[in-house]
This record gives C-alpha cells, structure tokens and sequence, in this order.
C-alpha cells in the first residue's frame, strides 16, 4: 500500500480512537474493579496505538515513486474498507429495529462472506454463536443495556 494512503488512514483512526476513548467516559461506573468503559477504552488505545505504528512504518517505507494520487484508483484493500464500513453503516441503522443478536448475526456474516469464507456451516454458526454470546457477557454480565429485538424478547 501506498505510504501516503497509510498515513492518513492512520490519522483517521487515531482521531476515531480518540473520539470512542472519550465517549466510554461517559459510560457508568462499575462497583467492580473493571467497569463498562473498559472494553471500549481497551480497543479504542489500542487503535491508536496500531495506528502510530502505521504512521512509523509508512515513514520509513516512504519512497518518493510516482504513485497513483490517493482516491484515484482503489486497491482490493481499499475496496474492503469502504465495504466494511458501508456494512457498519447499514449495521447501526438496522441495529434498533432488529435488535443487537440479529444485526449482529447479519453484520458478521456479512464481513465473513467478503473477507472469503465459504464454508456454509463457519458462515452460519459462527455469527450466532458470536452474537449470543456477546449479548449475554453484555446484557446479562456487564448489565449494559442493548437493542431489543425479536429474538431477545423471545429467548432472552
């Protein structure tokens, strides 16, 4: 990938990690040693994190080859980020109506099936598998308040 589209992905995401970092703050605190924020505080410092190491790595493999301006031609990983977040778009306005397992469900299927996998029984069980069980650690563990859906009313 090209240096300079390394550089400005990375300052994107260290400006989205800065943004969830401050909004977890204003997540209820826990009587327990870890709270709800945690988690959400954890991915968002290691996104930054990731993203300086992005930053040093594209300055070091910098070269100064003509290449292609930065949204003229898109590469296949290109391709895949504006689908995922195209996909992520689509996932939080879905997530109210349908609820968290069932938006969850289609989201990672979804994300499977692009990233490649083909094996119908993985596309299957693995996004309910994950979704339910997230559902539980959150709402039930954590006692965070999720989106309600048809099947969180019925199983849950």
């Amino acid at each position: 990938m090209n240096s300079k589209s390394d550089i400005i992905a990375a300052i994107f995401f260290i400006f989205l990690g800065l943004i969830f970092f401050w909004n977890s703050k204003s997540f209820p605190d826990s009587t327990r040693e870890i709270g709800v924020g945690a988690f959400p505080r954890l991915l968002a410092g290691l996104l930054i994190i990731l993203s300086i190491v992005l930053i040093i790595n594209a300055i070091k493999n910098f070269t100064l080859s003509k290449n292609p301006p930065l949204f003229k031609e898109f590469t296949k990983g290109q391709k895949f980020i504006l689908v995922v977040i195209f996909a992520l778009i689509i996932y939080i306005k879905i997530l109210e109506p349908l609820g968290f397992i069932l938006s969850s469900f289609l989201l990672l299927l979804t994300l499977m099936f692009i990233f490649g996998e083909k094996r119908k029984v993985i596309l299957l069980f693995v996004p309910i598998g994950f979704s339910i069980i997230l559902y539980v650690v959150f709402s039930k563990l954590a006692m965070v308040s999720l989106p309600e859906g048809i099947f969180e009313n019925i199983f849950f």
